[in-house]
């Protein structure tokens, strides 16, 4: 998403197949306020055997924004960003680095935008790297992660407070 400043996103499961949805630096991703039942995108691969599975790149400034609720039923039931778990490891073959900044599946959330996810971003396999000043704010606090690695660099911080918003905590048994 480039060359507009503010993206609206309907009530909806999205999909992203093959590729990056790459949300660039000015760039407002808002739900829309008449949405009541929330957000997903799934990230999968173009077609079936293709190994192009989609990515998110959101490189928020002080401008930028990424705000989402996910569903709080259905299939998607708390899912903002649910990646294809057939997404290639970063310990396999030439995607090995799992650190910030370099090797190819990544995902990123960085920056010093807004970031307001209520729900989970699932990427069981691959990196997420939450860099720079990138934080889930306080107003929307029930961010839950689960992905094979999850790098924190500069400021970066999430919240996850789920009590309250209709997304069920993550739970650790």
């Amino acid at each position: 998403v480039n060359g507009v400043s503010t993206v609206t996103v309907n009530c909806g499961t999205y999909v992203v197949a093959g590729g990056t949805l790459d949300i660039d630096q000015n760039v407002k991703v808002l739900q829309s306020t008449a949405c009541t039942t929330g957000v997903t995108f799934i990230l999968t691969n173009s077609r079936p055997g293709a190994s192009d599975y989609a990515n998110v790149s959101y490189q928020g400034n002080n401008s930028g924004k990424l705000i989402l609720t996910a569903p709080n039923s259905g299939p998607y039931s708390g899912l903002v960003f649910f990646q294809d778990r057939e997404a290639p490891n970063p310990n396999v073959g030439s995607n090995n680095n799992t650190t910030c900044g370099s090797g190819a599946a990544q995902n990123k959330i960085t920056g010093q935008g807004q970031v307001a996810l209520n729900g989970a971003i699932y990427f069981p396999a691959q990196v997420l790297c939450f860099g720079g000043g990138s934080r889930t704010d306080s107003a929307n606090k029930c961010t839950q992660v689960i992905a094979y690695n999850i790098n924190f660099t500069g400021n970066a911080g999430i919240n996850s407070q789920c009590a309250g918003v209709g997304i069920t905590a993550i739970s650790v048994t």
